[in-house]
């Protein structure tokens, strides 16, 4: 039971000192009242199964719940590759579209910046445009009153479409998180629970 224990607290190394302390109590329970029921040591360590398997789980369990608890960028990748240490189908089925969906979120939060930009370089040269010139921007656009005009509802046109983009970009950012994080809850759940 204590070479069990010893091993299992090992791999846990990634949880705090408080919830680590926790589970090897709970464990250590389990064990006490196994083998008051009758059973072996060996017997009760053969039907919980490998610590390091174990110790996969339950890492996995507590960085989905960090990333559930505080929605971060590094805690969700966290709570990725924790899962991912549980098999290879999560690997190849799961790892290469969350990168994928990752790339596209980040491509059209550049998109949306650009827009907003190029919106407020024309704007600019709404108002600046006879004392400084705006680079790389036709000066058709400045021409008389009329262009400058409609130059100027362009702009306010392009910056309000790059903010509705971004905030378009945060909501499907925030879907995709809260999805993941429901997949690999799906996940966790789904592994038999008495190999943990």
């Amino acid at each position: 039971m204590d070479n069990f224990l010893a091993e299992l607290e090992q791999f846990l190394k990634e949880l705090p000192e408080r919830n680590r302390r926790l589970l090897i109590a709970k464990y250590r329970e389990h064990f006490l009242l196994n083998m008051n029921s009758g059973k072996t040591e060996d017997e009760i360590i053969a039907f919980l199964g490998n610590p390091k398997t174990i110790a996969r789980y339950l890492t996995a369990n507590y960085l989905v719940e960090k990333a559930e608890a505080d929605t971060t960028v590094k805690n969700i990748f966290k709570a990725v590759l924790g899962s991912m240490g549980l098999g290879v189908f999560n690997l190849a089925f799961f790892f290469g579209p969350f990168l994928g969906l990752i790339g596209a979120l980040l491509a059209l939060f550049i998109a949306g910046l650009g827009v907003s930009f190029i919106g407020a370089v024309v704007l600019s040269g709404v108002f600046s445009y006879p004392v400084i010139p705006v680079i790389s921007i036709p000066p058709d656009l400045y021409a008389d009153n009329v262009t400058r005009i409609g130059t100027l509802f362009l702009s306010i046109g392009l910056v309000s479409f790059g903010l509705l983009f971004l905030v378009g970009d945060y909501i499907l950012a925030r879907i995709f998180y809260l999805g993941t994080l429901k997949h690999l809850r799906f996940h966790l759940g789904s592994l038999k629970q008495e190999d943990f």
